[in-house]
């Protein structure tokens, strides 16, 4: 059975699919070819076999629709979001869970529910249960929005945690670095890396509370997924 973070990272792909083409709904576009979505998330779009994956698994949870890929591909070709897949991609944008818990597909594991009523389905045996996990260090609008709302909480919160007047100054600076590399036309991807991590290292040090520890697990969550 997949360990937890294997299939938090397998859940965490799906969405940001979902989130990659949404923005070029966004921007315009009808119908999106499904393997320019795959490379806006940082899959090398030459490897079809995960691509398939993926909308199989999407398509099959009524999220996305499309036209189906040709016989020597799996899944779909050209993809465009159902309604359902556009209300899970807004609630996620809104910080809300979507009506009912949908369910999310990752290849053959099934997440439905939330939070500790998590509930995961495993096909055992499955073709290509190994999926080519190959992705480059691009970021997405997907991660600049989770980058730019941690950032806001930190800049919020942070000064009522507690910590030293050196240390907050610290992280101030370093989450005003972050705002300003991620609004560049093509930010540095390890400069980000350096810049959460650094700040999540203070941020960690001085952890009082919940609140403070809050921070800190939803800073992990942005920054190890990053550019991965």
């Amino acid at each position: 059975m997949p360990d937890p973070q294997t299939i938090r990272a397998e859940q965490e792909r799906r969405l940001r699919f979902l989130f990659a083409l949404y923005d070029r709904e966004q921007a315009g576009e009808e119908f999106s070819r499904a393997d320019q979505v795959a490379k806006n998330i940082g899959m090398d779009p030459g490897t079809w076999y995960p691509i398939g994956r993926i909308t199989q698994a999407l398509a099959a949870d009524y999220l996305i629709t499309g036209s189906e890929a040709g016989a020597e591909l799996n899944g779909l070709y050209f993809v465009r979001l159902t309604g359902d897949g556009r209300r899970l991609v807004e609630s996620k944008l809104a910080g809300h869970e979507p009506p009912g818990g949908s369910p999310a597909s990752i290849g053959d594991i099934t997440i439905s529910g939330s939070g500790n009523q998590t509930v995961f389905n495993i096909q055992q045996n499955s073709p290509g249960a190994t999926q080519d996990a190959t992705q480059y260090g691009e970021i997405t609008a997907f991660d600049k929005r989770r980058i730019l709302e941690w950032v806001a909480d930190v800049e919020q919160r942070a000064p009522s945690h507690g910590l030293s007047p050196d240390d907050l100054a610290d992280v101030l600076q370093e989450v005003a670095e972050l705002r300003a590399e991620v609004e560049k036309a093509e930010p540095d991807v390890s400069r980000l890396r350096r810049l959460g991590r650094s700040a999540l290292r203070i941020l960690g040090a001085g952890a009082g509370s919940l609140a403070s520890n809050g921070l800190v697990l939803a800073g992990q969550e942005v920054f190890s997924q990053l550019g991965t």
